[in-house]
């Protein structure tokens, strides 16, 4: 009975331990679903509130995370800290941080300037997961798992066939990349046009906001399919550890920030369908962001005020001067 025991315990020590310690300040808990309601609140924002700040607001936020993310990944990589499977996974979660610079294409105006900005964002992580699937698999260190999965509807390896196909996939996003951002600049007149058409059908919308909140839901509910699945199914797959529980600063400060961003959002649209007026239009003309610098105000007060003296010195010497000829 010891033996056989002891013959179990040899075998289970022998064997590879599959997964791997995630790292949780990236892709933790706290992180993923942080971002999950962020997404839902930026897409929300799009549909019922599209003329609001709130926007704006969304994309600077989803922009930063996304470009902080993505340059403590290309270090790590440079420096071979990261698993080669795990940079699979954090490129889902970098999908969806940008995901928040983009709203849904049938219900915003189209901006050519935003379209642009959202190209250059996606621009350097097409060119570093093309980078990936074509040398960094390579060199990355690989986990003691004998085969590592990916998502492609179903749990495949990461390796062989699934490999080609992102390289191919991503020679083709940066060739689209290239060419749409060619296409917005040359066409700039024709993007303003349509923006100008379509900001008619926005204005007609806004008196139905529950079918708006319907319709951001169902996008949200697809956008998911190809975002929050993978990203969710790879880690379950590949046995990544560390990273479903909320235990550190890290994980819930972008879950507060999040579930907050998602609440007032509820609320503003609650107080719309209540029919209130709870938008506050971005003004085109003021695209000057230091147009209310108090600052720079107080300086202009105090040199109005510094005038004042002299201008009333002025007034003076014009009535003494014109009292000899009365």
């Amino acid at each position: 009975m010891h033996s056989k025991m002891d013959y179990h315990s040899a075998i289970s020590q022998r064997a590879p331990v599959c997964g791997y310690e995630g790292k949780a300040d990236l892709y933790g808990l706290g992180v993923r679903l942080g971002l999950y309601l962020q997404l839902l609140a930026a897409t929300l924002v799009a549909q019922c509130l599209p003329a609001s700040r709130n926007r704006r607001f969304f994309r600077i936020a989803s922009a930063a995370l996304g470009a902080s993310t993505f340059i403590v990944l290309a270090m790590q990589a440079t420096k071979r800290q990261v698993f080669g499977v795990e940079v699979n996974t954090i490129l889902w979660v970098l999908g969806l941080q940008l995901m928040g610079t983009a709203t849904p294409p049938s219900v915003i105006s189209i901006d050519f300037l935003a379209l642009a900005k959202s190209t250059v964002l996606y621009f350097p992580l097409a060119i570093f997961q093309l980078w990936f699937f074509f040398h960094g698999l390579d060199v990355l260190p690989r986990t003691e798992c004998p085969d590592e999965y990916a998502f492609f509807f179903a749990k495949v390896s990461l390796w062989h066939w699934f490999r080609k196909l992102s390289e191919a996939f991503s020679i083709l996003m940066i060739l689209g990349y290239t060419l749409f951002f060619v296409l917005i600049f040359s066409a700039r007149k024709a993007f303003r046009e349509a923006g100008e058409a379509n900001a008619e059908s926005q204005a007609a919308s806004n008196k139905h906001p529950v079918r708006q909140f319907l319709g951001a839901i169902m996008y949200y509910g697809f956008a998911s399919i190809f975002t929050i699945m993978p990203a969710e199914l790879t880690i379950k797959w590949n046995k990544v550890r560390g990273v479903n529980r909320i235990d550190s600063v890290s994980q819930l400060v972008p879950f507060v920030l999040g579930l907050g961003q998602l609440l007032d959002v509820l609320y503003r649209i609650a107080k719309k369908v209540n029919g209130e007026n709870v938008e506050e239009a971005e003004d085109p003309d003021d695209t000057d962001t230091n147009s209310r610098c108090p600052v720079r105000d107080r300086h202009k007060s105090i040199s109005n005020s510094s005038k004042e003296p002299s201008e009333a010195v002025e007034e003076e010497h014009e009535l003494l001067g014109r009292q000899p000829n009365d």
